[in-house]
């Protein structure tokens, strides 16, 4: 409403204001976002620069279309939390958290559960599957930039697949340094969840992307 007396208020007393609505704790800091439409217009990109997003098992299948409901809004982003096992991540496409690196987040943190493997087969499938959701790329059609195919898209997900079940894929350093260019990201923390051995790191060194 443009007779709004708080609409009315200079732009950097409403930017205190709405500063003050989003400070921790607040139990609903989106309910700013519901008193008017021309508030909701303005105040969106500040919540959202604002908020700590988390998902978690039953939410992460929703990611690819959360981003396609925000669409630009994406953009304005800045903290993401996703605890998720890592056999429900979705290795070869959309629903998988590492797509989130190529967001200018300031902050993205990424908890696995805790997992077992029982034998060298599973713990070496395990390197497959975290290194082809940490390699995904965006299509290119999607964000504009290039890269290997291989590592975007449902049809390069699908050639990774079958690449993983004949033990045929082997990333390489050019393909982790693609993904390290497209990294908008300024802080990706990835743990394990009370497991007392670097699996992730494990799976690089079985790769030979590091020493």
């Amino acid at each position: 409403q443009r007779q709004s007396q708080f609409l009315s208020l200079p732009p950097e007393l409403r930017q205190f204001i709405y500063d003050y609505f989003l400070e921790e704790p607040r139990q609903r800091p989106l309910a700013v976002l519901t008193t008017c439409r021309l508030v909701y217009a303005e105040a969106h990109r500040i919540v959202l620069n604002k908020i700590l997003f988390v998902l978690n098992e039953r939410s992460i299948p929703r990611l690819s279309r959360m981003q396609r409901n925000l669409g630009s809004l994406t953009q304005h982003l800045r903290q993401v939390f996703i605890e998720v096992s890592p056999r429900t991540i979705n290795k070869h496409g959309a629903s998988n958290p590492f797509r989130l690196i190529e967001n200018p987040l300031d902050k993205l943190i990424i908890k696995l559960h805790e997992f077992k493997t029982n034998s060298y087969r599973e713990e070496t499938t395990f390197y497959w599957n975290f290194m082809s959701a940490f390699m995904f790329r965006t299509p290119k059609n999607e964000t504009g930039a290039v890269s290997n195919p291989f590592l975007n898209g449902v049809v390069g997900g699908l050639k990774r697949k079958a690449a993983q079940m004949t033990w045929t894929w082997n990333p390489s350093v050019e393909d982790l340094e693609d993904v390290m260019k497209s990294c908008k990201t300024k802080s990706v923390r990835v743990m394990l969840k009370k497991n007392a051995r670097d699996s992730l790191f494990q799976a690089f060194v079985h790769f030979g992307l590091i020493d």
